[in-house]
C-alpha cells in the first residue's frame, strides 16, 4: 500500500470543504443551482464509466435518466409524499433493467454502429413517453411532493427534503457515495479488465476475458447510476417530461465528460460544474450565449485535451515520487528456476488436434480439409507462401474465426464451438501476426492482466489488484522467462519492437497455457532480436505444445520438431523437417529447388 499523492489528498478535501460550506453562505437560489449541478455531475460520471473507462460512446444515457424520473412520478401519490425507501430502489432498478436490455442488443455492434444503435434506442424511449398518455404524454407529469425519508413513524426536520439545504446535503452524500463506488470499481480487477477491453478488445478476449459480459455489466451499472441522477432530478424540479430522455441531453452530458476529462472518476463532475456554471453566466450576459458557449467549449477541448483537471495539476503539482510509482506498479522480480506451467502428460500426447478444417469466405476456400495435431513437448511449424491460409488456420484454432466444417480438440476435449475467451481459459494461448498488447499499460501491467484473466475472480469489483499473491507470482515468472524482468515498469509503447514481441509471449505465459500458437513471431526483427526470440521460443515447449507460423526458414528448421506445409488452403506435406525439405511438392510450391538443397 502506498501513500496518496499530494493532489489526490488536497483536491478532494478542498472541494468537499467548499461544497459543505456553500449552503451556509449562499442564497437559496444558488443552493438549488448547486443541487442541479451535482445531479448532472452524477449523470456525467455514470456515462464516463462506459465512455472513458470502457471506450463505449453511448447516446442513450438520457433514457435511463428519464426512466428513473418517470418511475418516481408514476409511483408518487398526488397529494402525499412517496416513500424514498420504496421509490428510489424501484426507479434505479427500472433504469438498470433498461440498460441491461439495451446493452444486450447494442453491445453486439461496435464503433459507429454502437453509437447509432444506442441513439436509436434512446429516441424510441423518448417517443414512447412522448406519444403515450399513461405518463402524461408530451405534457409530462408532476410530482407534487419530494420523497419522504421517514422510516415508519420516525421523522425529523433534518430529513425533510422539501428544504433546499437539506435536499442539497442529501444529494452531496449520494454524490460522495457514487464517487466512492466508481473509484472502487475502476481500481478493482473488474475496472482494469474493462480498461483492457477499451484499449485492445481483441487481445483482452484472447487472454480469456469475457468481453460481452464485462461490457454489459459496466453498461448496466452505468445505467443504474444514471437512474440515481434521474430520480433526484425529478424530485428536485417536481416535474418530468419526455425531453429528459432526448438525445440532446445525452450529447450535453457527453460534452461534460469531455470537458472534465476522460478516464477520471470525478473529472465529469468538474465538467458538469463548468458547463452548467458557464451557461448561467452567459445567459445573464448575452442573448447569443449559445454561440459564446460553443466557442468556449471548443477552446477548452483544444487547449486542455485531458479536460479541465489539467488545470488542477498545474495548481497542485503531483509530488508522487518515482519510488512511490514503482511501489504502486512494480514487483520484486526475482528469478524463478521452477517451471510451474509444466504438465505431467506424456510427450507424445496430442495437446491440440484439428480434423478436416474448412473455412470459406464467399467463394474463396481459405482453408480446405486441413488436419494436424500438436503434441506436448514439441514445436510444430506451419509454413507456406503468402495466401496459403496459415493465419486463417491460427485464427480458426484460437476461435477468432469459426469453422464452416471440421473439429478442434484441446487436451482431449472438443472446443470447436467455444469462443476465443473460453478457449483461452481452457489452455490455449496465442500471439498475433501484428504485435497486439496494451500499449498504454506498463509491461508488468500487461502481464498481470493476462494472469488476472485466469485468476479465481478475474472480474471482482472490489479489492486491490496487487493483493493477489498467486497472480503476482505468475506475473513475476512470465516476465522473467520472457527476459523482461528489468523492463517491467516501462510503458509498453516505449519498448522496442523485439521487446514488445517478448511481452506478447510473456502475456501468453502468464495464462499458463497448454498450447501456444505463435503467428510470425520473428516478423520485423533484426538479427540480434531474432536470435533472442528463437531461443525464447525453443524454451517454450517444455511442458507445452507450440505451433509456430514463420517465414524465416533458418529459424523454422532450427526450431521445428515437425513441419506442415500449406499451399492454396491445403496441406501438401507434413512430417519431420528433413523429410519435408526433400518433398518434391514442397520444393515446387514453396521452398524452391535451390533453397531445399
Amino acid at each position: 500500500m502506498t501513500l496518496p499523492t499530494t493532489r489526490a489528498v488536497l483536491a478532494p478535501l478542498i472541494l468537499l470543504a467548499i461544497a459543505i460550506a456553500l449552503p451556509f453562505v449562499a442564497p437559496t437560489y444558488y443552493v438549488q443551482f448547486a443541487s442541479k449541478a451535482l445531479i448532472m455531475g452524477i449523470l456525467a460520471m455514470s456515462l464516463n464509466l462506459v465512455v472513458g473507462f470502457g471506450g463505449l460512446v453511448s447516446l442513450c444515457h438520457a433514457a435511463f435518466f428519464g426512466i428513473a424520473g418517470y418511475a418516481l412520478a408514476l409511483l408518487s401519490p398526488k397529494y402525499d409524499p412517496a416513500s424514498f425507501w420504496l421509490t428510489f430502489p424501484v426507479a434505479v432498478a427500472a433504469s438498470a433493467l433498461a440498460a441491461l436490455l439495451i446493452g444486450a442488443l447494442a453491445l453486439r455492434t461496435r464503433g459507429i454502429y454502437f453509437i447509432m444503435v444506442t441513439l436509436a434506442f434512446g429516441e424510441m424511449l423518448f417517443f414512447l413517453f412522448h406519444d403515450s398518455k399513461f405518463a402524461g404524454g408530451s405534457d409530462g407529469a408532476f410530482i407534487y411532493n419530494k420523497p419522504s425519508l421517514a422510516i415508519g413513524s420516525f421523522t425529523a426536520s433534518w430529513l425533510n427534503l422539501e428544504k433546499p439545504q437539506i435536499f442539497y446535503f442529501f444529494i452531496l452524500v449520494i454524490l460522495v457515495a457514487v464517487i466512492a463506488l466508481l473509484t472502487m470499481i475502476v481500481r478493482s480487477p473488474f475496472g482494469h479488465a474493462l480498461a483492457a477491453s477499451r484499449d485492445n478488445e481483441r487481445r483482452a478476449r484472447a487472454l480469456g476475458f469475457p468481453i460481452f459480459r464485462l461490457q454489459l455489466t459496466a453498461f448496466t451499472l452505468s445505467g443504474a447510476i444514471a437512474g440515481v441522477a434521474g430520480y433526484f432530478a425529478a424530485a428536485q424540479f417536481g416535474f418530468v417530461a419526455p425531453q429528459m430522455l432526448g438525445w440532446h441531453v445525452s450529447a450535453t452530458v457527453l460534452v461534460m465528460v469531455l470537458i472534465g476529462g476522460l478516464r477520471s472518476v470525478a473529472g465529469p463532475l468538474v465538467g458538469a460544474l463548468v458547463l452548467i456554471g458557464l451557461e448561467e453566466v452567459l445567459k445573464a450576459s448575452t442573448e447569443y450565449w449559445k454561440l459564446a458557449e460553443g466557442l468556449i467549449i471548443i477552446a477548452i477541448v483544444l487547449m486542455l485535451p485531458n479536460g479541465v483537471r489539467q488545470l488542477l495539476a498545474m495548481v497542485l503539482p503531483d509530488r508522487d515520487s518515482s519510488g512511490a510509482h514503482q511501489a504502486r506498479h512494480g514487483l520484486s522480480l526475482r528469478a524463478e528456476q521452477s517451471n510451474p506451467d509444466s504438465k505431467d502428460d506424456g510427450p507424445n500426447n496430442p495437446a491440440l488436434r484439428a480434423v478436416g478444417l474448412h473455412k470459406h469466405f464467399g467463394g474463396l476456400a481459405a482453408v480446405s480439409d486441413v488436419s494436424l495435431d500438436v503434441r506436448e513437448g514439441e514445436i510444430h511449424a506451419v509454413i507456406g507462401p503468402n495466401g496459403a491460409g496459415k493465419s486463417t488456420l491460427v485464427n480458426l484454432l484460437s476461435g477468432d474465426l469459426f469453422l464452416n466444417d471440421g473439429e478442434i480438440g484441446l487436451g482431449g476435449h472438443d472446443i470447436t464451438k467455444l469462443k476465443a475467451d473460453r478457449r483461452a481459459l481452457a489452455g490455449l494461448g496465442r500471439s498475433y501476426q501484428k504485435t497486439t498488447i496494451f500499449p498504454q499499460f506498463t509491461a508488468q501491467e500487461n502481464v498481470r492482466l493476462a494472469a488476472q484473466a485466469h485468476a479465481n475472480s478475474p472480474l471482482k469489483m472490489s479489492g486491490d489488484i496487487y493483493s493477489d499473491t498467486e497472480t503476482a507470482q505468475r506475473t513475476q515468472d512470465a516476465l522473467h522467462k520472457a527476459g523482461l524482468a528489468e523492463r517491467a515498469n516501462l510503458v509498453a509503447a516505449n519498448l522496442s519492437h523485439g521487446e514488445q514481441r517478448q511481452l506478447e509471449i510473456a502475456m501468453v505465459l502468464a495464462t499458463q497455457p497448454r498450447v501456444i500458437l505463435l503467428d510470425e513471431p520473428l516478423a520485423g526483427m533484426g538479427q540480434a532480436e531474432a536470435r533472442h526470440m528463437v531461443d525464447l521460443i525453443a524454451s517454450l515447449k517444455q511442458g507445452r505444445a507450440v505451433l509456430v507460423i514463420e517465414h524465416d526458414m533458418d529459424a523454422v528448421f532450427e526450431l521445428a520438431d515437425r513441419l506442415t506445409v500449406m499451399a492454396d488452403g491445403h496441406v501438401i506435406a507434413s512430417g519431420a523437417p528433413q523429410d519435408v525439405r526433400n518433398d518434391p511438392a514442397v520444393k515446387l510450391a514453396y521452398l524452391g529447388d535451390g533453397d531445399a538443397s
